[in-house]
């Protein structure tokens, strides 16, 4: 079974219960003896490692028993810079807390693209964070509208974003209570994140760092209001 290992959770002596999905489900298994640091395993401790995996059987604990791993891949198979390592906290942390259980096994895919791109020397971290967000909201159901006015549908003449009022506003239904919470550079990069079909896009020097840090603070506050959760390491990624 191949599975990208989302979280861990020490258990007992030097045991580890490592929470994963695979394409189909989330889970939970044993690993023994993984904090030992001569364990054949210790690589699974990393967050968004993928690995093919195989369980004892029977089994009579709790949880599945580890009997066989092969690494096939690994986020610290390279030296990450520290801008990097925080958007890897990201979205381990954006994972477990915004998506319910049956909810996650919708990531893996993005999970296996984030975790690939995140490995190339281009890849901007703030970037492959807002797109990641994104498809997480998307996932949870809270989608802001970014194609049309979301008070009277119009497509054009659009002048405000504004995440209270949750999407795009155009000129005529906008009013003096209208909160303009984005330029237009930085609406055109939301779209473009919301839009983006893979984690390609996030290779692009053209971009300014500035808007990616309002955006990323955005997102922190509009998760928060709809979701009710607070992702710290949104606030640590946009301070380097």
């Amino acid at each position: 079974m191949k599975i990208i290992v989302i979280s861990k959770t020490d258990y007992r002596e030097n045991d580890v219960i490592i929470n994963a999905i695979s394409e189909n489900e989330e889970l939970s298994f044993l690993v023994r003896g993984l904090r030992n640091p001569k364990s054949p395993f210790k690589w699974l401790n990393t967050p968004l490692t993928c690995a093919d995996v195989e369980f004892v059987e029977p089994n009579t604990y709790k949880h599945p028993v580890l009997k066989r791993a092969s690494l096939i891949s690994s986020p610290l198979s390279k030296d990450l810079s520290l801008d990097k390592m925080l958007c890897l906290s990201l979205v381990s942390e954006a994972s477990i807390k915004m998506l319910d259980e049956d909810e996650r096994p919708e990531l893996y895919p993005s999970l296996i693209s984030f975790a690939n791109m995140l490995l190339t020397v281009d890849a901007n971290p703030h970037l492959l964070a807002l797109v990641f967000l994104a498809k997480t909201m998307k996932i949870a159901g809270f989608l802001p509208e970014i194609n049309e006015c979301v008070k009277c549908g119009a497509k054009e003449d659009i002048i405000a974003f504004s995440f209270n009022e949750g999407g795009l506003v155009c000129r005529k239904c906008a009013d003096e209570n209208t909160k303009k919470d984005l330029t237009p550079n930085q609406m055109k990069l939301l779209r473009v994140v919301f839009l983006a079909p893979n984690f390609a896009f996030t290779v692009n020097d053209a971009l300014s760092k500035d808007d990616m840090v309002v955006l990323l603070l955005k997102f922190k506050e509009f998760i928060n209001d709809t979701i009710g959760v607070e992702l710290e390491n949104i606030s640590l990624l946009c301070n380097l």
